[in-house]
């Protein structure tokens, strides 16, 4: 199913997308999210039907199952959430029982016919390089507690790479890297409207009573002006901040260098107006999704200058108080 699913996104195959992600929702065999988890217990406890056959085909589940949602999310399909976020309860069943905690079980027949009357304990405790994916996208992105895969994480966490885990070909069944790869920041201010300060300059981030596309954002002293009144909205582990009086939120305008200027446009769904924000001591880093550069005064103290991209760095020009 990953397999078809990721060829289907390289080549632009709309079919072959839509193939694995129908056999996802109604497919015949244990790929059907419906027959992966042969068992809803109560707390959220979906029974993994590799459960009673050994625990290092039941972690590999987690994994496989975690790369094909998250390329599905990628183009805009979210399966985490498909069935009040059955994929979650998999993970959290398979989770618990691996961290040598008790979980309820049933007996499950297999296509097979073997009658596995017990879960197994063969490999349990199996170590994969699987958990920072999960755990990210539901706790930190989605606001979804993940009780076990959490815990799971954090005693991996940092993960490896492929043979970090065994020199068997189950140490190489996932390409690791999941700390780098998939840590989302979870939301730091709550939805509202608040005045954004400078460290260094002690200016308001004010959009310059500017109302067109494209305009310069700079800073300003205080003032009862609109213009410094910024409404931030959280959403897909991301900020838009939107300034109250021209009704355009703060963007990149495809600006990349080190230098360049900030800008305020159309609220629209380009990645351009996606912000990452994230504590640093009192102070917070605001930090543009398309050019992965920090929001900075680029030194300037006067009212009027104009806020520009640089790379993070250790000056007090990329450091803001978020206020209400």
């Amino acid at each position: 199913m990953a397999t078809i699913l990721s060829i289907g996104i390289l080549c632009d195959d709309q079919a072959k997308f839509n193939q694995a992600i129908t056999y996802f929702k109604s497919g015949i065999g244990n790929g059907n999210i419906d027959r992966a988890v042969f068992y809803m217990h109560p707390g959220n406890l979906g029974q993994n039907q590799e459960a009673g056959r050994d625990q290092g085909h039941a972690t590999l589940d987690i994994s496989l199952v975690g790369a094909f949602c998250q390329m599905a999310y990628n183009q805009q399909v979210d399966l985490f959430s498909y069935e009040s976020n059955k994929v979650l309860a998999l993970c959290e069943y398979t989770a618990k029982y691996n961290l040598n905690m008790d979980v309820p079980y049933v007996t499950y027949n297999n296509c097979d016919n073997v009658n596995q009357t017990v879960i197994s304990s063969s490999g349990r405790g199996t170590i994969r390089p699987c958990w920072e994916l999960i755990y990210n996208h539901y706790q930190n992105l989605a606001g979804v507690t993940a009780t076990y895969s959490a815990q799971f994480a954090s005693q991996v966490r940092p993960e490896g790479g492929g043979g970090d885990y065994g020199t068997t070909s189950g140490g190489f069944d996932q390409l690791g890297f999941g700390t780098l790869a998939y840590t989302v920041y979870p939301q730091q201010i709550t939805n509202g409207t608040y005045h954004l300060i400078n460290k260094a300059s002690g200016k308001y981030l004010d959009n310059l009573g500017a109302t067109t596309d494209g305009a310069n954002v700079g800073q300003w002293q205080s003032s009862t002006s609109n213009n410094q009144v910024w409404t931030l909205t959280y959403s897909g582990g991301y900020y838009k901040l939107v300034c109250k009086s021209s009704g355009k939120a703060l963007d990149s305008y495809n600006h990349t260098a080190d230098g360049s200027t900030v800008t305020q446009y159309t609220v629209g769904g380009s990645t351009n107006q996606d912000w990452t924000i994230f504590q640093v001591g009192s102070y917070y880093k605001i930090i543009n999704r398309t050019n992965g550069k920090c929001l900075d005064t680029g030194g300037g103290t006067a009212n009027g200058s104009i806020m520009q991209f640089w790379g993070s760095g250790n000056s007090d020009n990329q450091l803001w108080t978020i206020t209400p």
